[in-house]
């Protein structure tokens, strides 16, 4: 007997781990059935929207194996007992078909069939369609094997309330769903690996402990919702480390310090609170007379910033702040010194588009506190922070606020939920939403 595909069918599930492992289980992923050419004809589909299910015989593609194994391990078993491999669903047969039992949501006026509830990598061949016949096809009383014996317990998925944001409701629920079948390779229980499944152009990364399944991180959303911008300012806004150290090394050579501050090191300090810097520049020199210095670097520094002339802003940052203050709030949360983000707003003509600013020089409060200052102040709901360092990211996370790299600036970060190669980028990447949030819990 020949066989060939009467049709492919799209997912959202471009590779195989991940996947649920029966049909119906995740009832909100979708797939799209597509007729090869010689079968696209109305005739051979009509009157199947009169059924709400169909059977799907497909194929196993990126399971075929030369050598036949009357034993497989099913992952309800803990993928270390084994059973006969007709006396299970495994995908690893001698003819390598599935089956599956899918909702049919709808008949696309193209003549592909829209359903739900798949279980199939995306471009599967389908060998044949059936309808679901409830008479026929359903035996509530029938006797499941060790599927009966065998408890399966879903996972409990917790998810960030700034991730958690950033999903439509039937993303929310189909990754929750998806993510409480436990996708885990079934003998490996290490709780510190981090897991990634792809799902709908999403990379979700997660750890679990005992029953418990903690998103991580959520990689590739596309556009992220927000009702405020805070942002970071050196390497965000602009890069004023030249001028910085040359008034630093003047300020250092009049306390008697014959040392010469380069601008690439300051790119690696910047972004951290100022007592911090000062530490980690002069260690050896004790606090107190540390202090006198750092006071007479800003000093310096200001003096120099206020006289400086030249455009140190990135491109695009001016007009952009002005294009998204016209849509959300703009606001600047800073590890600066006082009267530095006043320095910047007026050097960069920016200050009448600034709903909110905060600092660690007025507060007291290391970045993550004054993220979360500003955003309870004026009631934000999902507020996210722009900056260009793994610190930013970290103070965000912590503050419970989505992160948007500049990937432009002065570092890296492990785990943004979303880059910028260009401040310009954000007035696109952004999507607006009334930013209530409070709904939205995890699960």
């Amino acid at each position: 007997m020949n066989i060939e595909p009467i049709a492919h069918i799209r997912t959202d599930f471009p590779e195989k781990f991940g996947i649920p492992r029966q049909s119906g289980l995740v009832e909100g992923a979708m797939g799209r059935i597509v007729f090869e050419p010689a079968y696209f004809h109305p005739d051979a589909i009509r009157g199947i929207e009169e059924y709400s299910r169909l059977w799907l015989i497909w194929d196993f593609s990126e399971n075929h194996k030369a050598n036949f194994s009357a034993t497989v391990a099913p992952p309800r078993l803990g993928g270390r007992k084994r059973v006969g491999v007709f006396a299970s669903r495994s995908p690893f047969r001698p003819n390598p078909l599935g089956l599956s039992c899918v909702k049919l949501e709808a008949v696309d006026e193209d003549g592909s069939l829209i359903v739900s509830g798949v279980d199939m990598l995306d471009n599967t061949p389908v060998y044949d369609i059936k309808p679901y016949l409830p008479y026929a096809d359903s035996f509530p009383d029938a006797k499941g094997g060790f599927t009966d014996s065998v408890e399966f317990k879903e996972l409990k998925v917790h998810i960030p309330e700034r991730l958690l944001g950033q999903l439509d409701d039937n993303m929310r629920q189909n990754i929750i769903q998806l993510l409480s079948q436990d996708p885990r390779t079934r003998h490996i229980h290490d709780e510190e690996r981090i897991w990634g499944i792809s799902y709908a152009g999403l990379n979700i990364r997660f750890t679990v402990k005992d029953d418990q399944l903690e998103v991580k991180e959520i990689q590739g959303i596309k556009k992220i919702k927000a009702d405020a911008v805070f942002l970071d300012v050196d390497g965000t806004l602009w890069d004023s480390t030249p001028l910085v150290a040359g008034a630093w090394t003047r300020a250092l050579k009049e306390t008697g310090i014959d040392r010469v501050v380069q601008a690439g090191e300051l790119k690696k300090l910047f972004g951290k609170p100022m007592d911090v810097i000062a530490m980690e520049l002069l260690p050896d020199i004790d606090r107190s007379v540390r202090d006198e210095i750092m006071d007479k670097c800003i000093v310096y520094e200001q003096q120099i910033l206020e006289e400086n002339e030249k455009d140190i802003s990135f491109h695009g940052v001016k007009d952009t702040i002005i294009k998204l203050s016209e849509k959300l709030p703009v606001c600047i949360v800073s590890n600066c010194q006082s009267g530095y983000i006043e320095l910047v707003m007026n050097k960069l003509g920016i200050a009448e588009y600034i709903s909110d600013k905060e600092c660690y020089g007025d507060t007291g409060l290391y970045k993550a506190g004054n993220i979360k200052l500003v955003k309870n102040r004026n009631g934000y709901g999902l507020p996210v922070y722009v900056g260009d360092i793994q610190g930013d990211q970290d103070a965000s996370h912590e503050a419970g606020v989505p992160f948007i790299f500049a990937s432009y600036g002065f570092g890296d970060a492990d785990a943004p939920e979303a880059v910028i190669r260009d401040f310009s980028e954000l007035a696109d990447i952004l999507e607006l939403t009334d930013g209530d949030a409070s709904e939205i819990d995890g699960i």
